[in-house]
């Protein structure tokens, strides 16, 4: 009997247990906007202070019989217990802060944040140990509700009344996701999303939203917020940047909690936070942070940032809470003549935390950083009961019930993929789409080149696409037509098999076409313009090409074409003994050939969002390498050779200063080879064209005319310094540039050219600088001058403007 008491006793507890938590537990919240209020400190009576958490919860113990919260720019409110009460109320008050004036002595916020930025290292969750946890995050974009009070109660306008409706009972948009995630330092990162709902749509493309919002962690020098980097108040130097204020303390059992408040000191110019840090004295450690950028353009999001960290094991501090809200200023709604914004908010919490788990295999993290699980958008309810941190509220299960509806009624799905077709530059047309990159350019041998281009769409034939093109030159007249036939092998490591035949003009000399290279494909499309030397090619080729690892690409080509000399260029081949009177003279030649290329883009975090391959980027190089070998006597073949070339590309930012980027290339072609498949160099622009533009990873001065080598390697650099943020309104960007190519000229013999072939074996050498950002965002003046070897006796002449 005893026995079956305790049983009994010890059932009731764990039943009423959820039930005493619930009316222990209470939320501050602001009175007017009703949000949660982070971090408000708590003077219960008679006990020692404590901070309430990132949503504005503490847990009231019975012993207390009232409590003081205190939050700046809030006046100070006292609640008497009362165990009906879970939510209490703060009203905002205008606040008026001083300056505070630094006299003799040490500041002591920057004592304390010198042993902050000495410990970060050990603190950082993401040195020192692998770990793997469990996330669950909801991301909420909703009206605000402020709106409601400009909305009589009396009110007999309908829309009125259908808009009070919805905004006090429907979110505009909701998303719900949980993952788990698994990390071995240095850098071997996965996160699989095993459950996700997002209101209106099954797309897994917003699966990932919340989690771009913010770093994982308030320890790298340089801290994201919605895709922009900040420097970081704890990075080494962050005294020198950064003013810190010790406004005051609490304590946690033996441990004091140091409230420090910082900005940028006046005078300097960075991309800087605010906020206010919360140290623990147990490894002087960040306990909690909120952060918003220092300053902002009007036409900028409005982005405050909050993170929790626990102790786990009085051993090791990892983030618990990632909290974010933001406002687009440009983006509202117009309600009783009043435009109302719409604020998103995110909530990531963090549990089941894992320090050194056991047997994480290395083959785990080979495919991408970040993958969603197969039926992961199916998750039933009694599931993500389990997986929230707090139930649902009303207004946001109607979210899903409406939005969905809505959605279905609506059609979103459907604008959604239309959406997406185009931001890959084509226009869906249901069971086709069509190619914007084929429908007009330019350039200096085809003059106006216009046609269209057309390929089968997904909801046509997911595994395969067949598509073609047609194109027409003004300058040359001429008619030029392609297809191709591509088949998605396996789509988890963007396996596929192209096919592809075209009979149209190629740049002579070009550079093999790099993919995935980051910084190329951008510029290449400005420099197309310049581009005057050109060949004619009927080829057909048959590409392999695949992921090995999340960033490492390889392909294999192999293709056959013939090729037709343009612009009175005439081939030279010698045969026996290189008599003069053995010399077969060539307008066109067959060529086949194969060719093997790897792109290895270091440390670039990949996401797969469904069958989509999404790039994070990397702050490491990225590595092009090719190969092509010319065989001869196959069909009609001539030519015997073998083509190499290498690019590497990179960006790196210099905290405080700008962004540093270069491009190294090299080239050689070893074999007897007309011009087509020699080395081009890296030329954009005629001198004298009637508009100039400045492209990256080019020659700014040289003359567009004759530079084609067998061997050749050029660098160019570029450093961008930082808005100047002196002016509000006005902010001026400066960049210096700086290029040199060396190219080892093709034998005469071989060219028949009514043009001088080049030779830029002593260097060819040009510096710049470029005034961007004058009057609007992407335009400015750059300034150029070709130095060295190759100079003019004239230094005007080696000015291009």
């Amino acid at each position: 009997m005893k026995n079956l008491y305790l049983f009994l006793i010890a059932l009731f507890l764990i039943l009423v247990q959820p039930v005493l938590n619930a009316q222990s537990s209470v939320q501050i919240i602001d009175g007017q906007t009703k949000e949660s209020i982070p971090f408000v400190k708590i003077y219960p009576l008679n006990d020692s202070p404590l901070l309430a958490d990132i949503d504005g919860r503490f847990a009231w113990k019975p012993s207390w019989t009232e409590v003081k919260l205190s939050y700046a720019g809030y006046a100070d409110t006292t609640y008497v217990y009362d165990p009906e009460v879970s939510v209490l109320k703060m009203e905002a008050r205008v606040q008026t802060i001083e300056e505070v004036t630094a006299v003799a002595g040490e500041n002591p916020a920057h004592r304390i944040m010198d042993l902050v930025i000495a410990n970060r290292k050990k603190n950082n969750p993401l040195d020192n140990d692998a770990f793997r946890y469990k996330s669950y995050t909801k991301f909420v974009t909703e009206v605000d509700e402020e709106i409601l009070s400009a909305i009589s109660d009396t009110t007999t306008d309908t829309s009125l009344i259908s808009a009070r409706e919805f905004i006090s009972s429907t979110n505009l948009f909701m998303i719900e996701t949980s993952s788990i995630r698994t990390f071995v330092p240095p850098s071997r990162d996965k996160e699989e999303i095993v459950a996700y709902k997002v209101s209106g749509f099954k797309d897994p493309m917003f699966a990932t939203v919340a989690q771009e919002m913010q770093s994982f962690s308030f320890y790298e020098n340089q801290f994201n917020i919605l895709g922009k980097t900040y420097i970081n108040p704890i990075a080494f130097g962050g005294t020198r940047r950064y003013l810190f204020i010790l406004e005051d303390t609490t304590y946690s059992g033996t441990d004091t909690i140091f409230h420090i408040r910082y900005r940028p000191r006046k005078g300097k110019s960075f991309d800087g936070l605010k906020g206010v840090l919360y140290i623990n004295s147990f490894g002087y450690a960040v306990e909690r942070v909120t952060a918003e950028p220092a300053e902002r353009d009007a036409a900028d999001a409005r982005v405050t940032i909050i993170q929790e960290y626990q102790l786990l094991d009085r051993k090791k501090w990892f983030p618990a809470k990632l909290s974010s809200e933001i406002e687009f200023p440009f983006i509202s709604v117009t309600i009783a003549d009043s435009a109302v914004r719409v604020v998103s908010k995110s909530n990531t919490y963090i549990d089941s935390v894992m320090v050194n788990p056991e047997k994480v295999k290395r083959l785990y993290f080979d495919n991408a950083n970040v993958i969603i699980q197969s039926g992961a958008e199916n998750t039933q309810d009694s599931t993500w009961n389990q997986l929230r941190k707090y139930e649902l509220t009303e207004k946001e299960k109607n979210t899903y019930q409406v939005i969905d509806s809505v959605s279905k009624e609506n059609h979103f799905e459907r604008y959604l993929y239309a959406m997406k077709v185009l931001s890959t530059g084509k226009i869906p047309l249901k069971w086709f789409n069509s190619d914007l990159t084929r429908l007009f350019g330019y350039n200096q041998y085809e003059g106006f080149r216009l046609g269209a281009g057309l390929e089968t769409s997904e909801r046509l034939f997911k595994p395969a696409s067949i598509g073609g093109y047609f194109a027409y030159g003004f300058q040359d007249k001429a008619w030029k037509w392609g297809g191709n036939l591509d088949v998605n092998l396996y789509r988890k490591k963007s396996l596929k098999l192209s096919l592809n035949y075209m009979d149209d003009v190629e740049e002579r000399g070009a550079r093999p076409y790099v993919k995935d290279m980051k910084g190329y494909t951008s510029s290449s499309q400005l420099r197309s313009i310049y581009v005057a030397y050109m060949d004619r090619y009927r080829r057909a080729s048959a590409e392999l090409s695949g992921y090995l690892t999340s960033n490492f690409r390889l392909g294999f080509l192999g293709g056959y074409e013939r090729v037709q000399f343009l612009q009175n260029y005439q081939y030279q081949l010698f045969q026996g003994e290189q008599q003069p009177n053995a010399i077969a003279q060539y307008q066109g030649l067959d060529n086949f050939y194969l060719t093997g290329s790897v792109t290895w883009s270091i440390g670039e975090k990949v996401m797969m969002l469904g069958n989509t391959r999404v790039s994070k980027g990397t702050k490491w190089p990225t590595i092009f390498l090719s190969a092509t070998k010319g065989l001869p006597n196959v069909y009609d073949s001539q030519l015997e050779y073998w083509r190499f070339y290498g690019e590497i590309f990179q960006k790196v930012s210099v905290r405080g200063v700008g962004k540093w980027s270069f491009t190294l290339s090299a080239g050689a072609t070893m074999g007897n080879t007309p011009l087509a498949y020699t080395q081009g160099i890296f030329n954009s622009r005629t001198r004298g064209s009637k508009v100039n533009l400045s492209i990256a990873n080019t020659f700014e001065t040289i003359a567009n005319t004759g530079y084609f080598f067998k061997e050749q390697v050029a660098l160019f650099t570029r450093f961008d310094f930082n808005e100047w943020k002196k002016y509000k309104k006005f902010r001026p960007q400066i960049s210096l540039h700086h290029a040199v190519g060396f190219g080892t000229p093709v034998s005469l013999a071989s060219t028949v050219w009514d043009r001088p072939v080049q030779d830029l074996r002593k260097g060819y050498y040009e510096v710049g600088i470029l005034f961007n950002q004058l009057l609007l965002k992407n335009y400015g003046v750059g300034v150029f001058y070709n130095y060295g070897p190759y100079s003019q006796p004239d230094a005007l002449q080696n000015i291009c403007v």
